[in-house]
């Protein structure tokens, strides 16, 4: 059994899980070592022939799926050798008592700890992305003399434009503009505010 790392490439909706998760899954539905090898690229053989939509990258998707695929395969069979005892040659109610086994000794309480655990990492370091974006993105608008946006992205930037003390807003159709569009307009800075709209304009 492997715990194969999916490439940073594959961006594929669920195909980088499938990809890892696949020699566990075909070892528990009683697969043979013998033809690992052939179900896995006959798994994921509509991903081989696909390139990079964008033609950005110079690798394209098939190569990578490719590459992966004979990682997980060099690595299952590697692991299957230096094992003490090779599961594989297990029977299928083998594997079904193990896996029972196993199952008994995980620790629910101790993986729902690491979850949350993982959770508010990720926050964290979700949160210090957006300081560093904001912060790059801070530098830049203070430099311009005028920022134009929708009111829906002003809303959105609110804390950013907040920091950038601006004194003049000036709001056009304002007559087509919903109240509280208009609110997040105003920062404590703003110094002169301009709504610019025709209510009848329209039909």
């Amino acid at each position: 059994m492997i715990a194969a790392r999916p490439d940073d490439g594959l961006h594929k909706a669920g195909l980088a899980r499938k990809v890892a998760a696949f020699p566990y899954v075909f070892w528990s539905s009683g697969g043979d070592l013998k033809l690992f090898d052939m179900r896995l690229t006959e798994e994921f053989a509509s991903f081989l022939g696909q390139n990079d939509p964008d033609g950005k990258n110079s690798i394209t998707n098939s190569e990578i799926v490719a590459r992966v695929l004979r990682d997980i395969i060099s690595k299952t069979h590697t692991n299957s050798q230096l094992a003490e005892e090779n599961i594989w040659k297990l029977s299928f109610s083998e594997r079904k008592a193990l896996i029972a086994k196993w199952a008994k000794e995980i620790d629910h309480k101790a993986v729902a700890r690491n979850i949350i655990d993982i959770h508010f990492k990720h926050q964290e370091a979700v949160r210090q992305v957006k300081a560093t974006r904001q912060s790059t993105e801070l530098r830049c608008l203070e430099k311009q003399k005028v920022i134009g946006m929708t009111t829906t992205a002003c809303a959105s930037n609110w804390d950013l434009l907040r920091q950038l003390d601006l004194e003049v807003v000036i709001c056009e159709e304002a007559g087509e503009v919903m109240e509280a569009h208009t609110l997040c307009t105003l920062f404590p800075s703003i110094k002169h505010a301009i709504f610019i709209g025709d209510p009848l304009q329209l039909r």
